[in-house]
């Protein structure tokens, strides 16, 4: 599993410390470390198409408690300046 990742040249730590009940909450092994790292940087958003994976995170708070937002594409596009595809 990758422990870090390039933000602005900057190197960042993965969340790790009240994560590790990642699987008992139902997040599946592939979207994980997508969640650790949303959950690293303060504001960031986690993108995703996958309705199961933002109800769970939502339910459990994750986003709330580690300051982070879920959205679709069609709701994260407008935020960069690009109008959605229907």
């Amino acid at each position: 599993m990758a422990r870090h990742f390039v933000l602005d040249e900057n190197i960042v730590i993965l969340a790790q410390k009240g994560l590790e009940q990642l699987t008992q909450l139902g997040i599946d092994e592939g979207d994980r470390d997508f969640v650790r790292a949303a959950a690293s940087v303060q504001g960031s958003i986690l993108v995703t198409t996958d309705g199961p994976l933002t109800a769970r995170i939502e339910e459990q708070g994750i986003d709330r408690q580690y300051g982070f937002n879920v959205m679709s594409h069609r709701e994260a596009l407008p935020l960069v300046g690009h109008e959605a595809e229907t």
